[in-house]
């Protein structure tokens, strides 16, 4: 057995234990994959139909218990103002994991003028379940922190969101974890710690009528408690064809506000996808770049989605329904 190796694993796993434990719905790059709404409860019901959204992630393929990640999503409009959905998500690395469900309501304003123009707010309600399984920790049943061999805690939490689009732009703003309660009402040490994070997402789109369109976007993500800052900047290339859209796109990761508990992360991500008629694929690496390497494997992570019950554009939806506009329309 390679005991620095694993040693090296284990700890990540349990940084990992203890990570989802300070989070609701992990947020990865997944929302580049014409998937905005897992973000910004804001996004709920944008665009001329329902998106249906299924995500799979596996890490550091070969290790035993490696982190995995599973959602499953849904949002639609409702009438011409207004959007709402669900999101069920499955988050484990073997020794813990979370289970969890989230509901989105938004509305959206049309600020009118000639072009796209919209102001849209929403908030997500959500549950989850904490689980600690401590039966075969380290490899050794009798190795147990408690005499249960499997913890559950569960948690109620409230997120508040804005969005903003003129045009071919669009702001995203997110408050997640404002409010977070211990069901069970006896997690002292959990009611006072803040967990409070925040989102924000802007990008612009280019090249309405070209040959090719791109589009560079950023998202800032701020936890309040760790005062430590995640810095995504990604660029996506779309490929307009008959009948089909083809698109890729590359993400650099990297936090900042390195303290003497949290090590610095970077993470590089090419993503390509299609949209197909009414499907959508989509398949994005993601390799870690830091100096603390579990596993040169890497993750990798499939989306598949379906756009359903298409209508036709409303105010406060894309302005020409000819123009291939960005996936957040």
């Amino acid at each position: 057995m390679n005991y620095p190796k694993t040693s090296l694993i284990i700890f990540f796993l349990l940084f990992t234990s203890f990570g989802i434990s300070q989070e609701t719905l992990p947020v990865y790059s997944d929302y580049l994959s014409d998937n905005i709404f897992l973000v910004h409860p804001a996004a709920a019901g944008i665009g001329d139909s329902a998106k249906l959204r299924v995500t799979a992630q596996q890490q550091w393929l070969g290790v035993e218990s490696a982190p995995s990640f599973q959602t499953l999503s849904y949002n639609s409009y409702l009438g011409q103002r207004a959007g709402a959905g669900l999101i069920f998500y499955n988050d484990s690395n073997g020794y813990s994991s979370q289970l969890g469900i989230q509901g989105a309501y938004a509305y959206h304003l049309n600020l009118g003028g000639r072009r796209f123009n919209q102001l849209s707010l929403g908030f997500g309600v959500g549950v989850k379940q904490n689980s600690f399984d401590t039966s075969s920790f380290f490899g050794d049943p009798n190795a147990s922190f408690s005499n249960d061999v499997t913890t559950k805690r569960g948690y109620f939490n409230l997120d508040l969101s804005v969005a903003y689009y003129y045009h071919a732009f669009y702001i995203y703003l997110t408050a997640k974890n404002i409010f977070v309660s211990d069901i069970n009402r006896d997690d002292i040490l959990f009611e006072k710690e803040n967990l409070r994070n925040y989102l924000f997402n802007a990008g612009y789109y280019f090249g309405e009528n070209r040959y090719i369109q791109f589009e560079p976007s950023v998202m800032i993500k701020y936890f309040e408690r760790t005062n430590q800052t995640f810095l995504d900047l990604n660029f996506k290339v779309y490929k307009p064809l008959k009948k089909s859209l083809v698109w890729a796109a590359v993400s650099y990761r990297r936090s900042f506000g390195k303290t003497e508990n949290l090590a610095e992360l970077r993470y590089f991500s090419p993503i390509i996808g299609a949209n197909l008629g009414r499907t959508v694929v989509a398949y994005t690496y993601t390799q870690q770049i830091s100096d603390l390497v579990v596993d040169r494997s890497g993750f990798h992570q499939i989306t598949i989605g379906f756009n359903l019950f298409y209508k036709r554009n409303r105010a406060s939806s894309c302005p020409n329904p000819n123009i291939k506009m960005p996936f957040y329309y």
